[in-house]
């Protein structure tokens, strides 16, 4: 008993160590990215400049593109108050909440009858999945990590209060449940769906409905929602319009920015890309008809299957909409892998050494795709700017939010002007940085020397 101990006592530190390591390595290497990276990070920026706000903007108007509510921006402003503006500080709540993801679980186990052998291969399983560390998940500067957890919690507090009807769990549930749309507005319901099949399941629907915390709870987080939505709208008029055509209308009843996919997208770029190796283990969700109804196996997997369907029904399809439901789909894959190997915590860490190893490989030579080192050309070279230029205008052919995320650090932080344009009148004399992704920008009439010349980039001055 005392070695078996000690063996889940090394490899749950093990497992600590893993998940810090897949989390935290190269967090900074890479630039800013260039979409929703860049434009959350630009939100936080401009209210750290003017003043701590419910509206955030863009270019200093109200942000009626990014229509999130602002607990996101909100922290990464207090981020950057702290740590200074940085790559670092962008994506540090992101791989907390991430983080917390199993710190939730493994202080959850008991009342979940989830043996801390289970959290360990949990671990592994889950931060070795692929997509995990791909862009707007688990490692950028994204709402879908911080808003995992958050669906987590209010979720798994639910399965509790099913379980053992402690109103307390009701109350987390519905707090978290806030906290989750204060994150990503309608994309924090999308478990409701199957929190209310799982309740139907158990026969269970009429006692919640009639249990004061719940209703006490629901009415709250209703009142505080609209609240947050109504004050907003009166003080930055047409917001609620533009909620409607960006996240209701906009992205689920229409294609949305050409993000059109077949039906069986999700299932499909689980099994072709984000799973990787432990696709291998996907089959084994065909287990679940030998687990009772009320265990947290079955639970997870209604909350899978709900969340997939509504997402598959969208007419915007993005494969990290998906993120909040693999903690469940990696619970699922671990019980199952459980009782296949009756309990056998040696043999499954063994199993996990080669997705572990793949992860590590993947995480340790993390580098832009050849597009996105164009696209960030300007950005990378900002980075390491040193102020060799009194003015200097940095060229942009479209969206260019990634790149003003370092032109604003340099501005505030050094002793020089810097300014990005995408429709720039070239005059004699300007300096300017372009990269070479966008070189038609420059007018065939203009002359220019090159001051500095980079792989992707260059520092030119007109003649």
């Amino acid at each position: 008993m005392k070695e078996k101990i000690n063996v889940q006592y090394i490899l749950f530190i093990l497992v600590v160590f893993y998940i810090l390591f897949i989390l935290f390595s190269h967090l900074d290497s890479l630039p800013i990215k260039k979409w929703d990276e860049a434009r959350n990070a630009m939100n936080a920026i401009e209210m750290l400049q003017k003043e701590f706000s419910l509206i955030t903007t863009s270019h200093y108007k109200p942000d009626h593109w990014n229509t999130k509510p602002p607990l996101l921006i909100w922290i990464q402003y207090f981020s950057f108050k702290v740590f200074g503006i940085n790559e670092l500080s962008t994506r540090l709540i992101s791989v907390t909440s991430a983080f917390f993801v199993f710190i939730f679980l493994a202080f959850n186990r008991k009342t979940l009858n989830y043996k801390i052998s289970k959290i360990i291969i949990f671990g592994f399983i889950h931060f070795s999945l692929p997509i995990i560390i791909m862009s707007h998940c688990y490692k950028t500067g994204d709402y879908d990590s911080l808003l995992s957890l958050f669906m987590l919690i209010y979720s798994l507090n639910y399965f509790l209060f099913l379980k053992t009807e402690k109103n307390k769990s009701i109350i987390l549930c519905c707090l978290f449940l806030f906290f989750a749309i204060f994150t990503k507005g309608i994309a924090g319901c999308l478990f409701i769906p199957g929190l209310f099949i799982y309740t139907i399941l158990n026969k269970k629907l009429i006692a919640v409905l009639k249990n004061p915390y719940f209703i006490g709870g629901v009415i709250s987080c209703t009142i505080l929602t609209i609240s947050y939505y109504v004050i907003r709208d009166k003080i930055d008029p047409g917001y609620l319009t533009a909620i409607f055509n960006n996240e209701l209308g906009g992205r689920f009843l229409e294609v949305n920015e050409n993000h059109d996919e077949k039906w069986y997208y999700y299932v499909n770029f689980l099994f072709i890309k984000g799973l990787g190796i432990l696709v291998i283990f996907l089959p084994l969700i065909l287990f679940i008809k030998n687990y009772p109804l009320k265990t947290i196996e079955v639970f997870s997997f209604i909350i899978l299957l709900s969340h997939i369907t509504i997402l598959s029904f969208s007419q915007t399809k993005l494969y990290w909409y998906i993120l909040p439901s693999l903690p469940f789909l990696s619970i699922l894959i671990t019980s199952i892998l459980f009782k296949i190997s009756r309990n056998n915590l040696i043999f499954l860490a063994l199993v996990c050494i080669i997705p572990c190893y793949m992860q590590i490989q993947k995480v340790s030579k993390t580098h832009n795709s050849h597009i996105e080192k164009l696209q960030s050309a300007n950005s990378i070279y900002l980075r390491n700017y040193d102020c060799q230029y009194d003015t200097l205008f940095v060229i942009e052919k479209d969206y260019y939010e990634h790149t003003r995320f370092y032109v604003e650090k340099n501005n505030l932080e050094n002793d020089c002007f810097i300014d990005v344009l995408n429709n720039h009148t070239f005059t004699k004399d300007d300096v300017f940085l372009i990269s070479k992704y966008c070189l038609e920008i420059i007018p065939e009439n203009i002359n220019y020397s090159i001051l500095e010349d980079f792989e992707n980039c260059f520092v030119a001055t007109v003649e």
